[in-house]
């Protein structure tokens, strides 16, 4: 398996960081989060896996970091947001700004995951996507509650 990769990099007053591969025991994360002090975003597309190890290192981190500075949480991959909602804080008081979701298209019968912008979700409804292929609507393709945790931030 994958274990988690970062990239850390400086945006202004802003540091960037980039988390890819598994979340799980073998996760550095407290290296990686000694490095930050100040506004941070975390890109979390490109996590792969998680498991319980993986959130109880990263709870009491972006909890205490999340509490000192404005933190944002883009693009969460499909194994962070299953966790999302089932783990009430597991985010701190980050802001979320965006995850992938699921979605199928009937038109070239493929399934696709796609980027989902909070503000996009109303009411706890996915919103419609265009097939990047033929640009016909797709079917969101999860249980209605996968933008749950988007609702309790709100």
């Amino acid at each position: 398996m994958a274990s988690l990769k970062s990239e850390i990099k400086k945006d202004g007053d802003r540091t960037m960081v980039t988390l890819t591969g598994a979340m799980d025991e073998e996760s550095d994360l407290k290296s990686i989060f000694s490095e930050l002090n100040g506004p941070t975003t975390f890109d979390l597309g490109g996590i792969e896996r998680v498991n319980s190890m993986g959130i109880h290192l990263w709870i009491p981190l972006i909890t205490e970091l999340s509490n000192a500075h404005d933190v944002l949480i883009e693009r969460i991959a499909y194994p962070m947001v299953l966790q999302a909602n089932t783990v009430a804080n597991l985010f701190g008081k980050a802001r979320v700004t965006s995850c992938f979701a699921p979605y199928f298209s009937p038109a070239v019968h493929e399934n696709f995951m796609v980027e989902v912008r909070a503000e996009e979700v109303k009411d706890g409804t996915a919103p419609v996507k265009l097939c990047p292929e033929t640009g016909e609507e797709m079917e969101f393709d999860e249980l209605d509650s996968y933008f749950y945790f988007l609702q309790r931030q709100a």
